[in-house]
């Protein structure tokens, strides 16, 4: 099978924000983090990311059946 250059950047870019949850949540299971505030926000970074690659999932669909889901 032939992959496009969409393909392969989508594969790309959901790799690297795979990548960047699991530093985030290193960081969090070891324990580095400097108060509640830094906590929340790193939280919110993850929360973040998981959107993203919603929307990603979203957008292919979209593209994929020519709906909004």
């Amino acid at each position: 099978m032939v992959q496009t250059y969409s393909s392969l950047l989508e594969y790309e870019i959901g790799r690297l924000i795979d990548e960047a949850i699991s530093d985030e949540l290193a960081i969090l299971a070891n324990g580095n983090v400097e108060d509640i505030k830094d906590y929340k926000f790193r939280v919110g970074i993850i929360r973040g990311f998981q959107r993203a690659k919603e929307l990603m999932l979203e957008a292919d669909h979209n593209i994929k059946t020519g709906e909004r889901g």
